[in-house]
């Protein structure tokens, strides 16, 4: 780069202000720097991903299919490495996958599913209301969440936030049959019927024993 011109250098000399780097995300001012507006390979430390899922990378917010394509992961050093024409703003898309299932026939339902980057938290939120926030996944990249879900159709939405903010989410619709519905409300009173059910029986075996056992009160 060429620095005999004063704005350059002076510009060279306020580097921060024209570049923002942070954990899976670099910026440029190409605006600012043309100089620096070329091809290159930009590299992303202290990533932690897990290498089932596709590595996505995002161009001013937009997932770009062509740089991701370039995208290699080093998991020994923790790096991840992507090759670019020109300067913007690069960032790493944290993925979701849910493995738990989409029908249950209890109202008890314990959601699972993965995360591409391992030092990211997950939300959860329940037709639309937050019941979870910042669960880590295990080193595996792997969560899990147990929830209770409302008859029919539930919408539960999982949230994975990285480090530096950058954030994705995925849906999935879970049903629950109305009869399961019914059957798991009238659990508590089951019990109740059960229980008392239980002091009657037990009751009639003690007063059967008194009786058999009653004493005999003679009269001389």
């Amino acid at each position: 780069v060429d620095l005999s011109s004063k704005d350059i250098a002076n510009k060279f000399k306020n580097l921060d202000k024209y570049v923002k780097m942070a954990h899976g995300q670099i910026f440029l001012d190409s605006s600012q720097l043309k100089q620096l507006n070329k091809k290159a390979q930009l590299y992303f430390y202290g990533m932690n991903l897990n290498q089932e899922f596709e590595i996505l990378i995002a161009k001013n917010n937009k997932i770009d299919k062509e740089i991701s394509k370039t995208a290699k992961y080093d998991a020994k050093k923790h790096t991840l490495t992507i090759e670019v024409n020109g300067f913007s703003t690069y960032m790493y898309v944290p993925q979701i996958k849910i493995t738990s299932a989409t029908s249950t026939n209890t109202i008890e339902y314990t959601l699972t599913g993965k995360i591409s980057d391992k030092d990211a938290t997950v939300n959860i939120y329940l037709n639309g209301n937050q019941i979870a926030k910042q669960i880590k996944p295990n080193e595996n990249g792997e969560f899990s969440y147990k929830l209770q879900l409302n008859e029919g159709t539930n919408t539960i939405e999982v949230k994975a936030t990285g480090i530096d903010t950058s954030s994705t989410s995925q849906n999935v619709e879970v049903k629950l049959p109305k009869e399961a519905a019914l059957n798991t409300n009238n659990i508590p009173w089951l019990l109740v019927i059960a229980g008392f059910s239980g002091v009657i029986a037990s009751a009639g075996i003690l007063y059967s024993r008194f009786l058999k056992n009653k004493p005999t009160i003679c009269s001389t």
